[in-house]
This record gives structure tokens, sequence and C-alpha cells, in this order.
């Protein structure tokens, strides 16, 4: 403890802090939106209009990646980056962005025919222009986050989504149906690029040679291979459901998806944007990262695994609620994926030291191991339909966190047991909560009302989980260590008083 409270009263862990409140409270903004807009236009909109849009989602995104291939990744992990490097790398972005758009438009009737769904042809010249505005951030993004304009980054995050959902809700108000949701997105993109263009007071110059661009370039192709693997294994659930199984199966199983992942992963991307560069200082302050790493999981894990199992529990009845009736399928895919949610959360911790220390060929190797591994269970589950991919994507996320603490015990020299046991004391109270909740739901589930039942269990849940792990000596310091670090980041918290 004292390792950490040393390494967090460093410059560059105070930065970071600090950025890590504002981070927190513009994505809460964001979150509560999504949450509104979620819930607005699944009301207006089908099941089959969402399973359409995913169906396209999935191939702008593979574009968006091919796009960067890791040279954002690699721009933000440089200590020093110049003004020509960044033009040469917004150009390249650019470029790529536009070829990127074309390949997605001459294949719009190869991607209709895998689906069998002709009204694709239609989305994806749209959904291409997307791709080719959030290019042309990408780099001023990289900019803002270097210089830790946390502020900006919220603001114009904020701004963009509140647009996007305003114009989508509107539509789908009009009977547009899943044309709205494109709408949402060419809105959210362009609104994105002006304001952060705006705020960043940025220009690129035009391309230059002899900058030092192409070591950046050769970084960023690891980056990008490992990324390319990570996207295979989170979006091949989407294809198959949606080639096997049509629109309407995959629009129950991206709304599970999206309602438990999508909210929690805007909050840990700006997050991921807060601590890179914090844990960046502290190696440039010759500093261990591990006690700071090891403080952010259990930060992050108290959080997100007490969310998820709390969730788990009464699912079957905020689902209906929130969403309506129509989606009560969903309801076991989004139990199957909240078990998942829990090592997903433990896992970005461990991503964030591969870009840190700089091991970008063994974060390549280690996502070629776990992620084809990932990819072949999915495909071997949808033969058994969506809940079954949900629990293979369950499965991988479970196997691959050990895995990859692991992994970074042998060639990074962090210590995986610390992580380990780390995860363990706030997985193991998790557990034991939704087991007795669980148990309390079978004994007296008939004899309450639905909606007393879901408070109660929510309520149990928490406390449960919260009691458990306040047991022992080493959860009172986690729960403790937590509580100041969220203080700190509101700006509640004297950072000299620890």
């Amino acid at each position: 403890m004292k390792a950490a409270s040393a390494d967090m009263a460093s410059s560059a862990a105070r930065r970071g802090v600090r950025g890590g409140g504002i981070s927190i409270a513009g994505q809460g903004a964001k979150i509560i939106l999504q949450v509104v807009g979620t819930v607005v236009l699944s009301r207006l909109l089908s099941p089959a209009d969402f399973g359409l849009f995913a169906m396209v989602a999935v191939f702008v995104s593979l574009g968006e990646l091919l796009r960067d291939f890791g040279l954002p990744t690699a721009a933000l992990q440089r200590s020093e980056l110049t003004h020509p490097q960044a033009s040469n790398l917004f150009w390249a972005n650019t470029a790529l962005g536009l070829l990127v758009a074309g390949v997605l438009v001459v294949c719009g009737p190869l991607i209709a025919l895998l689906y069998a769904e002709p009204r694709l042809q239609e989305i994806l010249p749209v959904m291409a222009a997307v791709s080719v505005l959030n290019g042309m951030q990408a780099q001023i993004q990289v900019g803002l986050v270097k210089s830790m304009r946390f502020l900006a980054l919220a603001v114009t995050d904020v701004t963009a989504q509140t647009a996007a959902y305003a114009a989508g809700i509107a539509c789908a108000a009009f009977g547009m149906g899943y044309r709205a949701l494109v709408v949402q997105a060419l809105l959210g993109a362009a609104v994105q690029l002006v304001a952060r263009w705006v705020l960043a007071g940025w220009r690129p110059q035009w391309p230059q040679r002899r900058q030092g661009t192409f070591a950046l370039v050769r970084n960023g192709v690891n980056f990008g291979i490992a990324n390319l693997l990570t996207f295979a294994s989170s979006n091949i659930d989407t294809v198959m459901i949606g080639a096997r199984l049509g629109a309407v199966e995959l629009g129950f199983y991206n709304r599970a998806f999206q309602l438990l992942m999508s909210p929690i992963s805007r909050l840990v991307a700006p997050l991921s944007e807060v601590a890179i560069p914090t844990l960046q200082g502290s190696v440039a302050e010759r500093r261990s990262v591990q006690p700071l790493l090891l403080r952010a999981q259990s930060l992050l894990a108290l959080v997100l695994v007490g969310v998820f199992m709390t969730l788990a529990t009464a699912s079957q009845w905020l689902i209906p609620w929130v969403l309506g009736n129509q989606w009560a399928p969903s309801i076991p895919i989004f139990n199957a994926l909240a078990a998942g949610g829990c090592f997903w959360a433990l896992s970005n911790v461990s991503l964030w030291s591969f870009v840190v220390l700089c091991e970008s060929r063994e974060l390549l190797r280690y996502n070629l191991v776990t992620k084809t591994a990932t990819i072949v269970m999915i495909v071997i589950a949808s033969s058994f339909g969506a809940e079954a991919v949900a629990w293979a994507f369950t499965v991988s996320l479970m196997l691959s966190w050990p895995l990859n603490v692991w992994w970074l015990d042998r060639k990074a020299g962090l210590t995986a047991s610390a992580f380990l046991r780390n995860g363990a004391a706030i997985l193991v109270p998790a557990l034991a909560s939704y087991v007795l909740v669980r148990l309390f739901q079978f004994v007296v589930g008939a004899a309450l009302a639905d909606h007393a039942l879901a408070l109660i269990s929510i309520g149990a849940a928490a406390a449960l989980y919260l009691g458990f792990i306040a047991v022992t000596t080493s959860g009172r310091a986690t729960l403790r260590t937590a509580v100041y670090d969220v203080s700190r980041m509101m700006g509640l918290g004297n950072a000299a008083g620890r």
C-alpha cells in the first residue's frame, strides 16, 4: 500500500486522477444518454431493425480497424509525437478511410448475399461515410489525449451523442425504421469530428518524408494485427448469428450485448485514455507500474463486477420493464454475457500493461492464441443458438484473463499471482452473492410481487457483495482505497491527505 501511495503521489498520477474524474463524469452523462436512448429506440423499433443495423455495423467496424491498423495506439504510446508525425498519420488515416469506404460500397452486394438481406445495400454507403469521418478525427483524439485535455474529449463526446440520439429518436418516431439508426450514426460522427477539430485548434501539415513515421507505422502494425484478432473474436458472434439465425435472433442478441456491455465499455474506453499516459508518466519517473495496475484493477473490477452480478440477479424483470415484453428472449443471453463481463473487466487492466510496457509483439502473440480459440468456440456454438454463442463468448473470457496475467508475468516482469489474488478477492464474493440471491428467489419468489422481488434482489445482491468483501482485512482496505480514489477523481479528496 505504501508503494501504491507513493506512486499515486507522483505528478503524472495526480494528473491522471483528475483526468479520470473528468472522464468518469463525461462518461456518466453518456451512459445516461445511451440508456435513455436505448430504451426509447427499443420501444420504437423492432428486433429486426436492430439486427439489420448490427449486420452492417460489424463490417463497418472491421473497415475502421483496417483503416487505423494500430496507428492511433502507436501514436498514443509514443512519449513524444511531433507535428509532422501527427500530420503524416492524419493523412494516412484519411486516405485509408476513403479506400476502406470504397471497398465497403463495392462489397455491398456480397455482404447482402451473405445475410440474404438486400436492404443492406442501402445502408452500407452511408455507413461507409461514417468510417471516413471517424478516421479524420482519430489523430485529433490522440492529440487531445496526449495533452491530457480530457474535458474537451468529454464535452465533444456528450455533444455528439446527444445530437445523434435526438436525431435517431426523431427519425424512429416518424416511422423510418432501421434508417433511424443509420441517421444516428452519421450525425454522431459528423458532430464529433467538427467539435473536436474546433476545440483542438490543430491543423495538419502536408505529408513530409523522413519524419520517423515509418517506425510508428511498423509499431502500429503489431497493434493493428492484435486488434484485428480481437475484433474477429469479438464480432464473429454477430456474423454467425446473423448468417445462420437471421436478423430477429441477432436483434435479441445485439440488444442484450449492447444493454450490458456498451455503457460499460463507454466508461472503460476513456479511462484507458487517462490510464495509459498516466502509467507512461510513472515509467518515465522510473517507478514500477504494478502497484498502479493492481489498484486500477481493484477499482475497475469492484465496480463493474458488482454491476454485472446485480443486474443478472434481476434481469428477468428489468429487461421487459425497460425494453418491453418483445425483448424477453434476450434475458438468458444477457445473463450469460454478464458472467463474461466480470472477467472482461479484469482483462482491460492487463491490456494497458501491454501498451505501456511497449509489448506490442507479445500482445500479438497472446491474441493469436486466445482470440483464435474464441473464434473456434463461437463458430461451433452458433449451431446451437444465440444463448450458446453467449456462453462460448463468456467461457473464452474466463480462460483468457488468467492466461493474460501469466503471459505478462513471463514476458513483462509483472507478478501473476498478485493480479490473480486481487481479482479472486472480488469474483468470489460476487459469485457467492449471486447464488444466495437466486436461492432466495427460488424459495420465496411465489409469495412476492415481481416489483418487490426485483427490488429486494437488487438490494440484497449489492449488500451481500459489499459485505462479503468487507469480511477480510484486505477487502476492507480495497473498499477504503476505492472510495478514496473515486473521491479524488470527483475532486472531493485531498491529494495530500493520505
